[in-house]
């Protein structure tokens, strides 16, 4: 699993939003959704409901439960880079 994935999807997990996120992260919007599309696929669930026209994204029940996981996930990055 990519830091940057899970970085991602976490900014998407505050704005709701994949193109304020890909604002936030200083990254296209195309590579926000490619990541957010590769961290479901090895997953193998979606995370975030996607629908035309809709300005909030709504997450899955398994994105929603993934929220937190990810939070606990990025912080034992942070502190293994701490330590190395």
């Amino acid at each position: 699993m990519d830091y940057r994935d899970i970085e991602v999807f976490l900014e998407i997990s505050k704005t709701h939003n994949i193109t304020k996120a890909a604002e936030n992260l200083f990254l296209s919007q195309s590579s926000v959704s490619h990541r957010l599309k590769r961290l479901e696929q090895e997953l193998g669930a979606q995370l975030v409901a996607r629908q035309r026209g809709m300005r909030s994204l709504e997450f899955t029940p398994r994105g929603e439960a993934f929220v937190p996981l990810a939070k606990r996930w990025m912080e034992i990055y942070r502190e293994t880079e701490i330590c190395m």
